[in-house]
């Protein structure tokens, strides 16, 4: 089971008496991923007690464990404090994370401006963050401005436009995705492999976005 193989890593952890960073983010990213985010914290805790300094396999790992154990506000406070208070480099896909929490939060005018804010330019990942969770609380008017910045760095973005698509879908818009189906044919667009669009006869849609932010 997940619980028994962090136990066993846990044992194994203790069980090293010298404890570099590498053996302490090795711990805490374990924790995040099995989804014990109070664990991966209380490593933290210890980390910070005995003066280990955190890099960004810990900012990521902290991330991760916040996210996963619905703990978004507190991932949130962790990524105001490193991006002030620490020399930690954020890059995007700590973006991403960050950006996913608000959406978790159903804040998702908030994580729009968040990117729009960001000192760096969002990259596709970023912004597909923001377009799952408008599709996830069908919110069409955000949903079509995210697609766009998209579609314009990547025009033939497969996800953004099987997202949206079905989107559409889910809310009856047929001719909406038989637009959207013949810009793809146009521009020679594949669909994502491993994802189903939605039909008028009621196919499920196979969520491919499971692991596009594999660090959450």
């Amino acid at each position: 089971s997940d619980l028994g193989s962090i136990q066993d890593g846990i044992k194994v952890f203790r069980v090293i008496k010298q404890k570099n960073l590498v053996s302490w983010n090795s711990i805490l990213v374990g924790c995040a991923q099995y989804g014990y985010g109070k664990w991966a914290l209380a490593f933290f805790a210890q980390m910070l007690r005995i003066e280990v300094e955190p890099n960004e396999i810990t900012f990521t790992g902290l991330l991760n464990a916040a996210n996963h154990s619905g703990m978004w506000q507190k991932g949130r406070h962790f990524f105001q404090f490193f991006s002030k208070y620490t020399s930690i480099e954020i890059n995007l896909q700590h973006y991403a994370c960050s950006v996913d929490m608000i959406c978790r939060c159903g804040k998702l005018e908030e994580a729009e401006k968040f990117i729009k804010n960001m000192p760096v330019k969002a990259d596709s990942l970023v912004w597909l963050t923001l377009l799952n969770a408008c599709c996830m609380h069908s919110n069409f008017e955000i949903a079509e401005r995210v697609s766009k910045c998209i579609l314009d760095q990547d025009p033939i973005c497969s996800a953004a436009y099987t997202l949206l698509s079905n989107l559409y879908a889910s809310a009856g818009r047929w001719s909406d995705v038989s637009r959207i189906r013949m810009e793809m044919r146009l521009r020679d667009v594949a669909k994502q492999q491993g994802c189903s669009w939605l039909t008028p006869e009621g196919d499920k849609h196979e969520n491919y976005y499971n692991g596009i932010c594999s660090l959450l």
